[in-house]
């Protein structure tokens, strides 16, 4: 049973968030400070079976509403089937399915009006025939008491009514009827006769309970409610020192001692001299050190953990050195991200769980930051992971699908939207574009490629790349050089590395002063700096498209209506996003491009070709 939808209504700031849709894996809650991001992972916390929805939940400017938390389901056949069987209900319907839980201030869990309606329609259909059977089963009895009884008593069978619960009455009286002409004659009542009577008394029996199958269903379906593990902080330090008697009652070790399976009963059997107990936790250091600095990448150290009489140390060294080091005297950062690796790996194996985690890496710096991304993704393969962020670096920006923008509107309160390129705030927006501005200038990291074509916007290393991919096209290396300004400095720089460098500019007067700079302050050669047309229609890299196709394939409206150059439409718009939005899905939209639109970019390319020759 697999989370994949969630509605809140009525809970703090959020009036209603719109339906949130969970990717498989990670799921990742951007936005700015004050958003509601909290609120959603709150939310979802407070769905858990083990708790009420929290008191101060309810909205303050409404405390009336009740806050209410809607989950949507996806069950497999197998999951239906462990569901129904125990109702009787075998025929198990074909497919996956998508199922309701409602859970209301404080504590009421109901099904959606579709999940209700769509068990009740189930159980109905299993009645059905139960009833169809019951009634086969009268006609035969009505028949054998009509050839067993002296007087040939008849008993009509019972009649198809327009209802189950008819069918029902008309079968039940039928079934008292002849018991009580059996009764009167005894010596009519044959085996065979027996039988169909126990058979019909246990089928309306049955009938009779499923009356109460669909709660009995939803009861069932409650119980593979998944937990929801929260985390907002990770301030459990281990301390450096520590009696063994009194390791289970500190959560920090005792956390510290299950994630790294030491066995407390062996470090305080008598039976276990020192120098075993102290070969047993060396084990163990080696090989907790060598887990944690799978994902810990910003310098090497060693976790330790070692005896002094009845008293266990936990600490650190640096490097090579020899000294021991206390918790409290690494940085926060590694304090934090220490205490997040042994939580994450300490629930990695819950079943049926999600980890909710609101805003990891706030002491770490950037490429710590990518370290917890990491330990994130590893730990989602077995747990899935809901976190809220607003830093670039937890956004991966080949992986924005995963990406909810959490934003406030003043009348409408907290929103969470899947389609970031319908958020048109740029505070919401900043991380995903920082995100993007790391991805378009890590070419500048590749100094083997040779051929490499510095570029002046965002835009044109979004069109370029997904043309290369387009036109199968390898030896060229489009590098985002940040702006006309910037553009010089990184192009010198890959020249010193000996790599062959063009400079690429939109057919403006952009393109005259870049020229003359490089020219006059970076001596760079003339036949180096190119426009992407000679043509004066062609202005910027959005007019290699035909009209037609920048509506439909980059624009998504290809019943937009404007008579300018595709260039002028879009600049007051989120150029970069819908760039970044065509590249994501070159793959489906390359079959609907005109020969002309690729005929304009190959054209731009065989001639970047040529100059590198």
């Amino acid at each position: 049973m697999k989370l994949t939808k969630v509605q809140i209504h009525n809970y703090c700031s959020i009036k209603d968030s719109t339906p949130i849709y969970l990717e498989d894996n990670i799921t990742v809650l951007a936005g700015k400070n004050e958003s509601g991001k909290t609120a959603v992972l709150n939310a979802l916390a407070d769905f858990d079976v083990s708790r009420p929805i929290r008191p101060d939940a309810r909205p303050l400017g409404n405390l009336k509403a009740l806050p209410t938390i809607k989950v949507t389901f996806h069950l497999e056949k197998d999951d239906l089937r462990s569901l129904l069987e125990p109702l009787g209900i075998d025929a198990i319907p074909d497919g996956a399915f998508e199922l309701e839980i409602i859970k209301t201030f404080p504590d009421k869990y109901s099904p959606g009006k579709s999940t209700l309606a769509w068990v009740e329609q189930l159980v109905a259909a299993h009645n059905g025939k139960l009833i169809e059977a019951a009634a086969q089963d009268a006609q035969s009895l009505a028949k054998l008491i009509r050839n067993a009884t002296k007087a040939k008593t008849i008993i009509p069978a019972p009649l198809a009514a327009a209802t189950h619960e008819a069918s029902l009455e008309a079968i039940a009286t039928f079934l008292k009827k002849a018991t009580e002409l059996l009764q009167a004659e005894p010596e009519s009542m044959t085996d065979e006769i027996r039988a169909i009577i126990d058979s019909l008394t246990k089928l309306l029996t049955t009938i009779k309970k499923s009356g109460t199958s669909s709660n009995e269903f939803f009861e069932a379906l409650k119980k593979l409610i998944p937990r929801f593990i929260y985390f907002d902080n990770f301030d459990n330090l281990l301390p450096y020192k520590l009696p063994l008697a009194e390791v289970g009652t500190n959560k920090a070790v005792n956390d510290f001692f299950q994630m790294a399976s030491i066995d407390l009963r062996f470090l305080q059997s008598p039976e276990n001299d020192t120098q075993a107990r102290r070969s047993y936790l060396a084990t163990k250091s080696t090989t907790i050190t060598g887990n944690f600095l799978d994902y810990w990448n910003q310098d090497r150290v060693e976790l330790i953990t070692s005896l002094d009489g009845d008293n266990i140390i936990l600490g650190f060294k640096e490097g090579d050195k020899s000294d021991e080091f206390k918790m409290e005297q690494r940085s926060k950062g590694f304090q934090w991200f220490l205490s997040f690796y042994v939580q994450l790996t300490l629930h990695q194996s819950a079943k049926q769980s999600y980890l909710l985690i609101d805003e990891p890496g706030l002491y770490l710096h950037a490429k710590a930051q990518m370290d917890v991304l990491k330990v994130l993704e590893d730990h989602s393969r077995q747990i899935p992971v809901i976190f809220s962020t607003h830093s670039p670096y937890l956004i991966e920006y080949d992986k924005l699908s995963r990406v909810r923008l959490v934003f406030k509107e003043k009348d409408r309160g907290t929103i969470v939207e899947s389609k970031y390129h319908k958020v048109s705030d740029k505070e919401t927006l900043r991380p995903i574009l920082t995100a993007i501005g790391l991805e378009i200038t890590s070419g500048i990291t590749n100094p083997d490629k040779l051929n490499n074509v510095i570029v002046e916007g965002a835009c044109d290393w979004y069109y370029l790349t997904a043309f290369k991919s387009v036109l199968d096209i390898s030896d060229l290396n489009f590098i985002y050089g940040g702006g006309s300004g910037n553009m010089p400095q990184v192009g010198t720089i890959l020249q010193g590395w000996g790599c062959k460098v063009l400079y690429l500019y939109d057919n403006d007067q952009g393109k005259k002063d870049g020229e003359r700079h490089l020219r006059d302050h970076w001596l760079v050669e003339t036949e180096q700096v190119k426009g992407i047309s000679k043509e004066k229609a062609i202005s910027a890299i959005e007019d290699l498209f035909t009209t037609d196709d920048f509506k439909q394939c980059v624009m998504n409206d290809p019943k937009l209506n404007y008579q300018s150059k595709n260039s002028e439409y879009v600049k007051d718009q989120d150029k970069a996003l819908k760039a970044k939005t065509f590249l994501s899905e070159i793959n489906s939209k390359s079959g609907s491009l005109s020969g002309t639109t690729k005929n304009e970019f190959k054209r731009l390319m065989d001639e970047l070709r040529e100059e590198f020759k």
